[in-house]
């Protein structure tokens, strides 16, 4: 049998060898056990030498006078002290650092004037960077509501005198914003030396944020990161407004060379913009004439910027200027990405979700906008039948697609425009594959909302655009114009003017823009936005000395798109223009007045294509050669 367990006697059964540790009088004891009796000389043998400062008869009343209690630490107990607990070391440990923490913020608001390190107002005046345009009155009071709300967070009391001596001055953050700036400059001057770079480039270009013109002028440099692999280095040293004439940017360019860099570092190459004020090719010149460059020094476009505007002039001059009021494809995304942002605005992306799941329950159901679909819009009423059936229902992840497709709104819709790199076409994407469903929601909303309103003349905007069976046309008027265009008096009908099975003339125009850029132009541009293949990590925006290779291939393709291959042009063979070419069976052969018919579409392709080598040539390839 096994044995019984062990009672709390057995279980401390005193063995031979054991130690005794006790507690007399105070004094702590230890003494080992043999067989036999013990006395009390023995006991006091056994007590520990005590510390100096506690030999003494005072010492020795209080030790006798104190009372003891049991004390438990896990599974042990002693004889500790009345008033006084066991704690683990490490845990003391941490309520000290606590209580230093808190010691030390209880110092910091109690004097009569700020006392925080020079280090901890320069992070608050380095967060304070990016309250642009503030003024310190707002600052200090920020920094005091940030103080007061974390003190009641915390349960920490601190009056609102102390609150107030305690925090930094509106001087004492401005006098920190300087010594930022001082810091920087000397600590990147430092860095470029440890470095050895003899030679830096600049990128300038113009802005305007917040009623202020910028003039951003960016160093960069070969160097080394803290694993010591080569890499590239950036660093902005001003963005002072300098006008816009060559003259006035080259004299800011001099202003920030002479005081930052002065003559052990030179200027090997200026990198910017090839329009607008100050352009690059002017600002080159200007600077080699006033001595800040070198007569051998170099120049370079913005690569990414020249793509821009050959995509931007080949879609204005073929199918209609993007500017506001305009009845072109472009304006129309334009009316559709204000229209979703007046919902999100008004109800945020839940409001958004909402209308957008209602709307797709009644393309679904409703068979009178089924008609509609099929008479308006056939192409992509078509495809999104198709994309619905493509779910299989019995597959739960294909059901959770489904699911998501029919009740969440379409996500990061940016304003297209042309100066904000790569929106144009990833509306139009966007656009293009929720076609139906956007049509749709804004005839719900042009039938829910009362006539004259905002919303209601923002949803007759787009059908009319959507509807559209004219070639472009630019003109003069705003876009708010054109929205408040539309009345009671002009908008009787849903769907005005296109014929069953005519394909809408915009749509089909996107279609075109978006098969171009899949085929010829998203994959030069997004290999710009790239890394330096040498540099790595960090390093991304200087790709412009691959341009040569990127334009021959951009002309390749361009040459096998207008390429004669028997019947058709080149592009009539590409599976990115297969939307495009199906949308063409909806044309008209031969129209009246200024419709849009194949005799148009006919020209499309040829007027497009010819636009890129242009542009190319003149905001990338002519630096280089």
């Amino acid at each position: 049998k096994e044995p019984p367990p062990a009672t709390s006697s057995s279980a401390s059964r005193i063995k031979p060898g054991s130690h005794l540790y006790y507690v007399i009088n105070g004094r702590p004891g230890k003494l080992k056990i043999r067989d036999g009796v013990i006395f009390i000389s023995d006991l006091e043998k056994g007590f520990l030498d005590l510390p100096p400062q506690l030999e003494n008869d005072s010492a020795e009343k209080i030790r006798t006078n104190r009372k003891k209690k049991i004390g438990t630490y896990g599974a042990s107990q002693c004889w500790i002290p009345a008033k006084t607990t066991l704690i683990a070391t490490s845990h003391l440990t941490l309520l000290q650092k606590s209580r230093a923490i808190v010691k030390n913020l209880e110092d910091t608001f109690s004097g009569g004037k700020c006392t925080m390190s020079r280090e901890c107002i320069a992070i608050m005046a380095m967060y304070n960077l990016h309250n642009y345009g503030g003024s310190d009155e707002a600052t200090e009071m920020i920094i005091g509501g940030a103080y007061r709300s974390l003190f009641y967070e915390i349960g920490f009391s601190c009056s609102s005198e102390r609150l107030s001596k305690g925090c930094p001055s509106r001087r004492t953050i401005a006098r920190s914003e300087m010594n930022i700036a001082a810091d920087s400059l000397l600590r990147v001057l430092q860095e470029i030396k440890n470095d050895g770079a003899e030679k830096v480039g600049i990128t300038t270009d113009h802005g305007h944020r917040a009623g202020q013109d910028h003039f951003v002028i960016v160093l960069c440099w070969p160097g080394s990161d803290d694993d010591g692999n080569r890499t590239l280095k950036f660093f902005c040293p001003s963005i002072d407004s300098a006008g816009h004439t060559t003259k006035e940017a080259a004299s800011a360019v001099k202003n920030v060379v002479s005081r930052f860099l002065g003559d052990d570092v030179e200027v090997s190459t200026i990198m910017g913009d090839s329009g607008g004020g100050a352009a690059v090719q002017h600002l080159h010149p200007r600077l080699v004439e006033i001595g800040v460059m070198k007569q051998d020094s170099r120049r370079a476009n913005c690569s990414l910027h020249g793509m821009t505007k050959s995509m931007e002039n080949a879609s204005k001059k073929t199918m209609g200027d993007q500017g506001m009021g305009c009845r072109t494809p472009f304006q129309m995304l334009y009316v559709f990405s204000c229209l979703m942002s007046w919902i999100r605005e008004k109800g945020g992306i839940g409001l958004l979700d909402t209308l957008w799941a209602a709307v797709m329950d009644q393309v679904i159901n409703n068979p009178e906008w089924e008609g509609v679909a099929e008479k308006h819009c056939p192409q992509p009423w078509k495809e999104f039948l198709a994309h619905v059936d493509s779910f299989d229902t019995a597959d739960e992840e294909d059901l959770d697609k489904l699911t998501k497709f029919m009740t969440e709104s379409p996500r990061n819709i940016q304003d297209p425009v042309w100066t904000r790199w790569q929106t144009v076409i990833k509306t139009t994407v966007i656009f293009l594959d929720n076609y139906v469903s956007i049509y749709f929601l804004a005839v719900g909303m042009k039938s829910y909302f009362p006539s004259n309103s905002h919303p209601w003349k923002l949803a007759c905007a787009l059908i009319s655009l959507m509807n559209e069976k004219a070639i472009p046309s630019d003109n003069s008027t705003s876009v708010e114009s054109f929205i408040s265009s539309f009345n009671n008096a002009n908008t009787n009908e849903a769907t005005p003017s296109l014929k069953e099975g005519q394909s809408p003339t915009f749509h089909t125009m996107l279609l075109f823009h978006k098969a171009f850029c899949e085929y010829a132009f998203n994959d030069h541009f997004n290999f710009l936005l790239r890394n330096d293949p040498y540099f790595g990590a960090g390093t991304f925006g200087q790709l412009s000395r691959f341009m040569p290779e990127r334009c021959y291939l951009i002309y390749k393709r361009l040459d096998d798109l207008r390429e004669n291959i028997g019947e058709h042009d080149g592009w009539w063979y590409k599976k990115e223009f297969g939307p495009y070419k199906r949308a063409l069976d909806g044309i008209p052969k031969k129209s009246k007045n200024s419709c849009a018919d194949m005799e148009f579409f006919d020209k499309l392709p040829t007027l497009f294509f010819d636009q890129p080598n242009c542009e190319l040539d003149a905001h990338n390839l002519i630096i280089i050669r």
